[in-house]
């Protein structure tokens, strides 16, 4: 899915049914979700497709008057008696026929400039197809999760569809990883003694785990779980960079879409991540500054080697993401403990593809 509710793969959608049962608005509720992120506000929605319809009904030179006209006039009077009846009430003509019912969903994705997708399953790749697709191309895709009919006037439900934002997919991966990874993961998590106890305990592995409870991954993600990498040696440095990537396109909130004026399309923005850096002066020793300078002859390049001394360098890398994965790594202590290796691991291009994140 793209646009309202883009699904990065590694985060699954989630239905999430805020209907009322037989009133014909559990469409415009699950809408409401995600244009104003509260379903209750469903009425702003409801009031804005009738608007427009009025408008453009009452304008004969609009450019959509004679469509709406068209669609009024060869309008079925069942299961609703007319098309402004139908598009006040659309959960009652969601089984009327697919012509007739995306007649009623144009003039919606019309008057909320979205495109407006219909499902009647969880997509699960490519090869699942939705029931209604309708708006124009160029407008952010909405989607919707239809089920019925669920009573007797055949009256069908709607429910927003929309990515599973609780970090749930992230902690998972962290947590398979930590067993299976090379590098050093350890695990945090404030977690509550019982759920209407407002009383939290802390499993810390930085700790002496004797006398620490670890709690169960839960199905809902209500607690606060951390996982530290730490990267010590320039050999896992790449490694850490394909589990930064993994976790991001795991993680809540990443690459929503949002318009691109130039190109007047709704395209991803760009994956971030948090980053903090720890600074250290480090001072050659005489031996060591001696024996540098003796590596060269120009004075003016000796100059610069005694004023680089002691030089400021970046002793910790921090790489965040969202509040669940930190990344450390200990670019010192590789420089200070180096191999054959390290000059070559922890020099571009392998450096800047932290850059790129």
């Amino acid at each position: 899915m793209e646009g309202g509710t883009t699904t990065t793969q590694g985060r699954r959608p989630i239905i999430q049914m805020d209907e009322i049962e037989g009133d014909g608005l559990s469409l415009y509720r699950s809408l409401s979700r995600q244009l104003n992120g509260d379903p209750h506000e469903y009425v702003s929605v409801l009031n804005a497709v009738l608007d427009h319809f009025l408008r453009v009904w009452i304008q004969a030179d609009h450019p959509r008057h004679q469509e709406y006209k068209a669609y009024s006039i060869s309008w079925p009077d069942r299961p609703v008696k007319t098309f402004f009846g139908a598009i006040s009430c659309p959960d009652l003509i969601a089984g009327a026929g697919p012509r007739i019912f995306e007649q009623v969903l144009w003039v919606i994705a019309n008057a909320l400039s979205i495109r407006l997708v219909i499902w009647t399953s969880v997509p699960h790749g490519p090869s699942t197809q939705p029931l209604h697709r309708v708006g124009m191309m160029t407008f952010p895709e909405y989607h919707v999760f239809q089920s019925g009919p669920h009573s007797l006037n055949g009256s069908y439900r709607h429910g927003s569809l929309v990515e599973d934002e609780s970090g749930k997919a992230l902690i998972a991966y962290m947590h398979h990883q930590k067993r299976n990874s090379d590098l050093e993961v350890k695990e945090i998590c404030w977690y509550g003694k019982s759920p209407n106890v407002s009383e939290f305990e802390c499993y810390n592995e930085y700790r002496p785990l004797q006398g620490q409870h670890r709690p169960a991954l839960p199905g809902r993600i209500d607690f606060l779980w951390v996982f530290a990498v730490s990267v010590k040696d320039s050999t896992q440095i790449r490694i850490a960079v394909q589990m930064i990537n993994e976790a991001l396109r795991r993680a809540p909130g990443q690459e929503t879409r949002r318009l691109h004026t130039a190109s007047g399309r709704h395209l991803p923005l760009r994956r971030y991540v948090s980053v903090d850096a720890e600074f250290k002066w480090v001072r050659l020793t005489e031996e060591d500054l001696d024996h540098e300078l003796a590596k060269v002859d120009d004075e003016r390049e000796k100059e610069q080697i005694r004023a680089g001394n002691p030089e400021h360098l970046c002793s910790v890398l921090t790489i965040a993401i969202d509040r669940h994965a930190i990344f450390n790594f200990h670019i010192l202590d590789m420089l200070e403990n180096a191999t054959s290796t390290t000059v070559s691991n922890v020099s571009p291009p392998c450096l800047s593809t932290l850059s790129e994140l």
